[in-house]
């Protein structure tokens, strides 16, 4: 097997094994929420260390088959904020749809909207 077919692989496994990771990380943080931590933010801090975990495992894959110009580096960087822009609106459209969450489930659209 050659090691790009092997990144493709790799990459695919990633991306199925994100929501296991959310879920994951949801069911073994409930302990914070018996000590006060609103479930929101335990969906925004989900989110976010899954998208760090995302982000780093993608660069560490990928870092030896890409040249990593100025240009490209600046781009992907911009392309990681652009991104942040429909899964916002998708995430207010949801909690707008709903009426009645209080803010977990347009979170967690966002969060998938944006992975």
């Amino acid at each position: 097997m050659s090691a790009t077919i092997a990144r493709l692989i790799l990459s695919t496994l990633l991306m199925v094994a994100m929501p296991a990771l959310y879920v994951a990380f949801m069911f073994v943080s409930m302990n914070w929420m018996r000590r006060g931590l609103s479930p929101f933010k335990l969906c925004i801090l989900a989110d976010c260390l899954c998208g760090v975990i995302l982000v780093t495992a993608w660069i560490l894959i990928w870092r030896s088959e890409v040249r990593w110009t100025y240009h490209r580096a600046s781009l992907t960087v911009l392309a990681f904020f652009a991104e942040m822009i429909p899964a916002f609106a998708l995430a207010a459209a949801v909690e707008a749809a709903v009426g009645y969450s209080d803010g977990e489930l347009g979170v967690i659209f966002g969060a998938i909207a944006w992975a």
